[in-house]
């Protein structure tokens, strides 16, 4: 049998029946107090609000220097009375500390202490994590819980690992008298009396609400705020999803008002396989302005199960990148379709020692299983690894990760605490998503959160629509001169996959940040710190940023694609992770990959790289004389830019061990000054530098157009400058540092061919001292490729040239009889050098063939040839001398 009534007081005021109602449905919201459309369900037997008591001598009966520790505040009688029975005030800041309490991490307690005969002053309660109460007792840290005057306490919070003590402080000119402290965990989920029985809230229709629990509207004003709502929904789920007997596993929860809240910490555990929605129905607010802003805790973490800290195994064999197989030393435990934590405790990834935001992060990632015994002690991925992980160096641990299912947040707006005037990246965040197989995050925004705002860890998949971040909200006044450089939107840490279509970042740092989750975070027997999860296979689309850090992106992250975003007054772009591709990015200022402060390869021992970058028709415009376009400041193994717009005072400029593998082709690059490079590859005691590609380019204003400094670790070979345009260079359009470490390739392929220059240009056209350049084709002349004589021999670099111009250096009198190195149909055209010295071309002892010997005694002597069938013939001679 059911019941319905029109409002909550109706049902309250309801005579018994026989039998009682299984449900009681309450129809609306008639006016403040009435609790809103609510479901009831009929419980067994009375449910107390609070446990037992925690708390010894709170009433202070008897002395409290035995069960607490005071400073300044005094055991006191209240007149006419002489029996001390309350704490009296002193002059001075007051603490009275409780000894070492057992308080349950992630349980809500309510702290209550009458407070009395105040005229000034108020009052501070904490709650405190203190590892040393007997040598500190007024030590540790200490998060606030709440702040009151003449009125007296009655606080809920959330404890936190760790916490085990709490204070209450009265400022120096607090004058009035503290009794009655009691500490119960709060059992409250929102059960009320309806006919004589105890009968709690149950989803209508599939739907809980805030509402049903009573906020600070339904409360008759006892309750500034909905926190103790907000615990009392949390409390309720916590029950119907008890991941140990759940009595629901899919749940939706709307929160289409305005919710004033403070206290942080509450935490929602989710069954494996379980869904839990959470949807303002796109009005939906949570207002968190009066939270703390200097406590780093969320809002609300919702967690499905996580690591058990036992089922873990260790690879025995190496794994393979691209491969879709564990060989693991056990797979008990492992079943179809689980996720699990490859993680190395040792192999490299990527980051530098003691670089903040950029530390060194070891391999590993979030992969699932489809045969956990494909054969003995072989798991099968449902996917190929993304990175190999050989075990010589050390472990390579593979965790089971049990996911809850669905989590979907749709249609709400968190707004933070603000002040952005503290530098610190800290504060209360809005929401901590941990262990979803599936996350959807759809039209919701987050504003004035001063550190992190919704953050998602080890959820396997991940798609977000249109999420919002406004980081420094400018209507707050403790924002009016910010100084913060943090105000994050969504961070997003070891995620196998992820879409995110129209990020919008404002006066943030950054819309998504992209990184690892350290097994630290969510495991005890972590190895380090840099063992961890990186985030992987991510394309984010469209959206913008405005006056932003940076654009969506992070370091620990993994093949990663970036396309359509559009950054306008950002502080510059940066290119983070390892392989990543960006596709008509608009950027109102340059753009790096790695990090800045970082540029001398010699600061520090790792070996940093992003990997494959891939940038295309994307626009970068710096600011400055010094503001660089494009700058990579530690490695790539390939650089690959087309069809790109690079504006700024270093146009295009690398550092970094390796800087092989570029290519630079159909853009327009420009220097805001003349005096720097426009594409300069720095660093001559580099590792490597070979490869190099720059093609069908307009690079216009500088000193030179392409430079590059050389290697000490390889001989340079393959840098081919190619149909560019060349306008406004001041002194060389190809310069290359000849007295490089590792010296320069012979073979030809240091090319300089069918370039233009326009507007202002070079009296020298290449600046590479005595190299064998090739150089032909050019608006500018020709440039023959010096050779040498060996015995009776020259050899020609080969070259893709038509016509293949070379100088032979003499330095004694030389005869020739074989010329090696062209191809078939291919013409020769041979000078020597301004020496003295004279050459002879011996006719018919080796592949020449003319009418007869020929002597070139001057620099100016021609001879022309065609190479066929092996042989080279003369076409033409010109003697100059």
């Amino acid at each position: 049998m059911d019941a319905s009534f029109p409002t909550l007081a109706d049902a309250r005021a309801a005579a018994p029946t026989s039998p009682l109602p299984n449900r009681v449905r309450i129809g609306g919201r008639f006016a403040f107090g009435d609790g809103g459309e609510t479901l009831f369900e009929l419980q067994g037997s009375a449910m107390p609000i609070d446990g037992p008591e925690i708390l010894v001598n709170g009433d202070f009966t008897t002395d409290p220097s035995v069960d607490w520790y005071l400073s300044v505040w005094t055991w006191q009688a209240t007149p006419p009375s002489v029996t001390p029975d309350h704490l009296g005030p002193n002059s001075g800041v007051k603490t009275l500390s409780s000894k070492a309490l057992a308080l349950d991490a992630f349980k809500p307690y309510r702290l209550r202490f009458d407070i009395s005969g105040r005229s000034s002053g108020g009052w501070t309660a904490y709650v405190v994590s203190n590892p040393n109460i007997a040598g500190s007792p007024h030590g540790g840290t200490a998060r606030i819980v709440g702040t009151g005057g003449s009125g007296d306490g009655n606080i809920v919070f959330t404890a936190q690992p760790g916490e085990n003590q709490i204070r209450i402080v009265g400022s120096s000119n607090f004058d009035g008298r503290l009794d009655d402290v009691s500490l119960k965990e709060f059992l409250e989920q929102g059960q009320q009396p309806i006919m004589g029985a105890t009968y709690l809230p149950v989803p209508l229709d599939g739907v809980l609400r805030p509402d049903m629990f009573r906020g600070r509207y339904d409360t008759g004003g006892t309750e500034t705020n909905d926190d103790n709502a907000m615990t009392r929904l949390v409390k309720r789920i916590n029950t119907l999803m008890d991941p140990a007997a759940p009595l629901l596993t899919r749940l939706r929860v709307e929160m289409p008002g305005r919710y004033v809240c403070v206290l942080p910490g509450l935490r929602i555990s989710i069954p494996q396989n379980a869904d839990l929605e959470i949807d303002g129905l796109g009005i939906g607010v949570v207002d968190l302005s009066g939270s703390s802003y200097e406590t780093t805790l969320p809002w609300l973490a919702v967690n499905g199960p996580g690591y058990d800290g036992v089922t873990k195994t260790t690879l025995k064999a190496d794994a393979t990148q691209n491969g879709s197989s564990l060989s693991v030393v056990n797979n008990d435990g492992f079943l179809v379709g689980d996720w699990v934590a490859v993680t190395s405790t040792w192999d490299y990834f990527n980051g530098i020692t003691g670089a903040s935001g950029f530390g060194v992060q070891y391999k590993g990632e979030l992969v699932q299983i489809r045969n956990p015994n494909s054969s003995p002690d072989v798991m099968a991925t449902g996917t190929p690894l993304s990175h190999g992980y050989p075990i010589s160096g050390g472990t390579v641990n593979v965790r089971k990760i049990v996911m809850a299912g669905h989590f979907v947040l749709a249609g709400l707006r968190g707004v933070g605490p603000g002040h952005g005037e503290l530098d610190a990246n800290e504060g209360t965040s809005f929401l901590a998503i941990r262990f979803f197989a599936h996350v959807r995050d759809e039209h919701t925004g987050v504003e004035n959160f001063p550190g992190g705002s919704i953050a998602y860890a080890l959820c396997a998949s991940l798609s977000l629509d249109t999420p919002k971040t406004v980081g420094r909200k400018l209507g707050d006044p403790t924002n009016t001169n910010p100084t913060s450089r943090w105000f994050y939107g969504r961070s997003i840490g070891g995620c196998s996959r992820a879409s995110i279509v129209s990020p919008i970042g404002e006066y943030c740092r950054r819309a998504i940040d992209l990184g690892a989750s350290s097994v630290t975070g969510w495991a005890d027997d972590a190895s380090s710190f840099s063992e961890g999860v990186v985030s992987q296979n991510v394309v984010i689309t469209g959206g913008y940023s405005i006056d932003c850090r940076t654009q969506p992106g992070g370091h620990q992250s993994y093949n990663v694609e970036l396309i359509g975003h559009i950054g306008r007054a950002m502080s510059g772009g940066q290119i983070r992770g390892k392989n990543v591709r960006w596709v008509a990015v608009d950027l109102d200022s340059g753009v790096g990959t790695g990090i800045t402060d970082y540029d001398d390869p010699s600061a520090y021992s790792e070996d940093p790289s992003v990997g494959t970058v891939e940038l295309v028709n994307c626009s970068f415009r710096g600011q400055s004389d010094t503001a660089p376009g494009l700058v990579a400041h530690q490695s790539f193994d390939r650089l690959i830019v087309r069809g790109c717009t690079i504006v700024g005072g270093q146009p295009v400029t690398f550092f970094g061990r390796h800087q092989s593998n570029v290519e630079i082709s159909g853009c327009d690059i420009t220097g805001l000054t003349t005096t720097n490079p426009i594409i300069a590859g720095n660093i001559p005691a580099k590792t490597d530098g070979s490869n190099w590609v720059i093609r069908g380019n307009r690079l216009k204003n500088g000193n030179v157009a392409v430079l590059h400094t050389g290697a000490a670790g390889e001989q340079v070979k393959n840098i081919r400058v190619l149909d560019n345009e060349f306008e406004n260079i001041g002194t060389a359009h190809l310069s290359l540092n000849a007295t490089a470490t590792g010296g320069w390739s012979t073979a030809g392929d240091l090319e300089l061919v069918d370039n233009r220059e326009r507007g202002t240009v070079p009296t020298a056209k290449t600046d590479a001292g005595t190299l064998k350049l090739v150089v032909f084709g050019n608006n500018f002349g020709d440039q023959s490729f010096p050779v040498t004589v060996s015995g009776s021999s020259v050899a020609v670099s080969t070259s893709r040239a038509a016509v293949v111009r070379a100088a032979v250096t003499l330095t004694a009198n030389a005869n020739v009889a074989t010329i090696s190195g062209l191809r078939d149909g291919q013409l020769l055209v041979l000078s020597k050098d301004s020496s003295a010295f004279t050459l002879t071309l011996t006719e018919n002892t080796g592949n020449l063939r003319m009418t007869g010997n020929l002597t070139l005694d001057s620099a100016e002597d021609r001879a022309t040839f065609i190479m066929s069938g092996g042989l080279l013939y003369l076409i033409s001679f010109t003697s100059n001398a």
